[in-house]
C-alpha cells in the first residue's frame, strides 16, 4: 500500500510543480522532486496549495511547521466512521505514532524522519476494516526551526608553514543556527601593517581550508567567521604564523653609457625577509681579464666590499664593451643571479672646430682641444693630397689644438683630418676640411682680362667713396686664398679665403679718396691650380677736396678733380701776369743814377 501511495504522490508533485522551481522536496523513493507552483506554506488551508476532499475522505485542515516536525489537524469524514487513521508524509509513514490512530483523535505530531527546510507532501488516511483507505487532500509542508540564528565560532587550528605558503585549516562550528552554513570568511592580516592579505579557498566557500603565499620574514594573523542565511557569526580564535626570513630576491642590473662616463645600477627585488646588508657588485671589460673598479657608497668593516648604494661609475675606455652582474646579500645568504647588463663606450669622437687656413706652400689646421682628455697623450693631424699618399703630424699634448704644415704643393688641394692620440682604446678622425695653398698672386699694374665676373648684391655697384660693397666669386679651389684688388691704379682690398665648394664671399671697403669708374678684381686659382680672375665694375661717387688732400695714395679720375685742376691753372696763370705787369712798370722807372 505504501509503494503505491508513493507512487500517487510523486504524480501529484509533479503536476502541482510543473514549468516551475522552488526548494527540493522528499519523494517516497528518497529522489528529489520539486515543490514548484506552492504558495509560501502556511499552517491553515489554502485553496491553492490543498485540494478538496471527497465527502468520504477525511479533510486536513492545518499543519503546523516545527522544528523537526510536523502537527497535522483534520476533520473526519461524513460517512462511515473509520476505524482508524493513518498520517502520510512524503508517501511514507515515517512516525509509527501517527499510525493506526484511533477513530476518535484527530491530530498527530509527526517528529520522526523528517529534515528541516525540506517540503513535503502530507495526508490522512481514513482506515476502514476490508476497504481501502479515504485518503485526504494533499498539504505541503515544511519543517522549520523557527528560533534560527547566525551560526557560532569556529575553530581555527595552527597554521601550516611550508616555504612562504601558510595553510590554514578550522573545525565547522559546533551550532549552525538552524540553518546550513552557507559559508566561510576568512580575515588574515599582515603584522605591522594590517595590510589585508586573501586566503584562497580551492575547494568553494564552504571548505574548511585555505591558502596563502607569504613573504619571508612576514608574520600574518587569521580569523575565520561563518555565515548562514541570517548573517555572519563571531570570530573564531585567532592565530598567527610567521615565513621564515630567506634570501634576497636577485636584483636588476643595468649598465648606462654617457660619453665616456659609465654608470652601473640596480633595483632589488625583495629582501628575503631580513634586512639588505649590502651588493656584490661585479664588471667586467670584454676581452679583459680582471674586474673593473666601480666608485660607489660602499660599507665599513666586514662589509666594505658591499655596495650600499644603488649605482656606481667608471670612466670606460672608449670602444670597449662592459658587462655586470649584481646580488644582493642579508644575513641569511647572497642572493642568486638575475641577469647582467651590458653597455659599449663610443669609439673617441674628433675634435670639433677643425679648420685649415691655406698660406704659400702651407696650412695652418687648428681644432678644440677635447674635454675631458682622460687618456689623450697628443693629436694625429692627417693630410692628403687629391691622388696621393697619406701623411701625418704628431702634435704632443693632450691640451694641443693647432699645427703648421709645410712643405705643401701650392695649388694642389689636401683633405686634413684630426684625431686625438690615446693610451688605450678607440678613436676616430674628425670631419675631413679641405686647402689648397698657394704662393701670393702677382698683381699687374693695369687689369687683366678676367676668367668671370664677381657678384655684388643688387644696387651696390655704385658705393660711397669709403663705402662697403660685399663681392662674392666662384670656381676657386676648396679652402684656398683669394686677393682682392681694386683697379685704376691698383690698391689691395685684402684676402678671403674660400669654402669647401671653392667661393667665397667678402665686403671690402672702397678707398675714400675714389670716384669715378673702377674694377673690383680677385686673384686666385682654381680647382686644378691654375690662375683665376673674377672682375666687377664699379662706379664710385664723386669724391670731395677733403677727401683727395686725405688720400693722394690713389689718383682719382672724373669732372670734380678737373675742375679743381683748372681752377689752380687758371691762378697761376693770372698771379704771372701779375707779376709781369709789375716787372714792366718797374723797369719804366726814370734812372736816377
Amino acid at each position: 500500500m505504501i509503494g503505491s501511495r508513493g507512487a500517487v504522490l510523486i504524480a501529484v508533485g509533479v503536476v502541482l510543480g510543473a514549468g516551475l522551481t522552488g526548494p527540493a522536496l522528499a519523494t517516497p523513493d528518497g529522489a528529489s522532486g520539486s515543490r514548484a507552483g506552492v504558495p509560501g506554506i502556511e499552517s491553515t488551508p489554502d485553496p491553492d496549495n490543498s485540494a478538496s476532499a471527497p465527502p468520504e475522505q477525511p479533510v486536513i485542515t492545518g499543519v503546523v511547521e516545527g522544528d523537526g516536525e510536523l502537527t497535522v489537524t483534520w476533520d473526519p469524514p461524513d460517512g462511515d466512521a473509520p476505524t482508524s487513521y493513518t498520517v502520510w508524509v512524503g508517501g511514507e509513514v515515517p512516525d509509527s505514532g501517527c499510525d493506526e490512530i484511533p477513530a476518535g483523535t484527530h491530530t498527530c505530531t509527526v517528529d520522526t524522519g523528517l529534515e528541516n527546510e525540506t517540503s513535503y507532501a502530507v495526508e490522512v488516511a481514513a482506515n476502514h476494516t476490508g476497504t481501502e483507505p479515504a485518503y485526504s487532500q494533499a498539504w505541503w509542508a515544511t519543517p522549520r526551526n523557527t528560533q534560527v540564528t547566525v551560526p557560532g565560532a569556529p575553530t581555527l587550528h595552527d597554521i601550516g608553514v611550508d616555504g612562504d605558503t601558510l595553510t590554514l585549516t578550522w573545525d565547522a562550528p559546533g551550532d549552525d543556527g538552524g540553518l546550513a552554513i552557507l559559508g566561510y570568511t576568512v580575515t588574515t592580516v599582515r603584522s605591522g601593517d594590517d595590510h589585508p592579505v586573501p586566503c584562497e579557498q580551492p575547494q568553494g566557500r564552504t571548505s574548511t581550508t585555505c591558502t596563502i603565499t607569504g613573504t619571508a620574514g612576514v608574520g600574518y594573523t587569521a580569523t575565520v567567521t561563518a555565515w548562514n542565511s541570517e548573517g555572519e557569526g563571531p570570530a573564531s580564535n585567532e592565530k598567527t604564523a610567521t615565513v621564515a626570513a630567506g634570501r634576497p630576491g636577485p636584483p636588476t642590473a643595468l649598465v648606462a653609457v654617457d660619453g665616456r662616463a659609465v654608470t652601473v645600477s640596480w633595483t632589488p627585488h625583495g629582501t628575503g625577509g631580513a634586512p639588505i646588508q649590502g651588493y656584490l657588485v661585479t664588471v667586467h671589460r670584454e676581452g679583459q681579464p680582471g674586474p673593473v673598479p666601480c666608485a660607489g657608497q660602499q660599507g665599513q668593516g666586514e662589509w666594505s666590499s658591499l655596495y650600499t648604494g644603488s649605482s656606481c661609475t667608471f670612466t670606460g675606455v672608449p670602444g670597449a664593451t662592459y658587462t655586470a652582474s649584481v646580488k644582493a646579500r642579508n644575513s641569511v645568504g647572497t642572493s642568486d643571479l638575475a641577469g647582467t647588463g651590458t653597455g659599449t663606450v663610443p669609439a673617441l669622437a674628433g675634435p670639433h672646430d677643425v679648420a685649415a687656413t691655406p698660406g704659400n706652400a702651407t696650412a695652418t689646421v687648428t681644432w678644440t682641444a677635447i674635454t675631458p682628455a682622460t687618456g689623450i697623450t697628443g693629436y694625429t693631424v692627417t693630410y692628403t693630397r687629391e691622388g696621393g699618399q697619406a701623411q701625418t703630424a704628431q702634435v704632443p699634448g693632450a691640451a694641443a689644438h693647432s699645427r703648421e704644415l709645410t712643405g705643401l704643393e701650392n695649388g694642389a688641394t689636401y683633405s686634413v683630418t684630426v684625431k686625438a692620440v690615446l693610451g688605450e682604446g678607440t678613436v676616430r678622425d674628425s670631419a675631413a676640411v679641405p686647402v689648397t695653398p698657394s704662393a701670393p698672386a702677382t698683381i699687374p699694374d693695369t687689369a687683366p682680362e678676367p676668367d668671370d665676373a664677381l657678384s655684388a648684391p643688387a644696387g651696390a655697384t655704385t658705393p660711397e667713396p669709403g663705402g662697403t660693397i660685399t663681392v662674392s666669386g666662384t670656381g676657386f679651389a676648396p679652402n684656398s686664398r683669394v686677393e682682392l684688388v681694386i683697379y685704376s691704379s691698383p690698391r689691395s682690398l685684402g684676402t678671403a679665403t674660400t669654402a669647401a665648394d671653392g667661393s667665397f664671399s667678402r665686403a671690402v671697403v672702397i678707398p675714400s679718396s675714389l670716384s669715378g669708374s673702377h674694377t673690383v678684381t680677385s686673384f686666385g686659382v682654381d680647382p686644378d691650380g691654375d690662375p683665376r680672375v673674377l672682375a666687377l665694375g664699379i662706379t664710385v661717387a664723386a669724391v670731395t677736396l677733403a677727401a683727395a688732400a686725405d688720400d693722394s695714395g690713389l689718383a682719382a679720375t672724373g669732372a670734380p678733380i678737373a675742375t679743381i685742376l683748372l681752377t689752380g691753372v687758371l691762378l697761376i696763370a693770372g698771379g704771372a701776369g701779375t707779376r709781369v705787369a709789375a716787372g714792366g712798370a718797374a723797369s719804366g722807372r726814370p734812372d736816377r743814377g
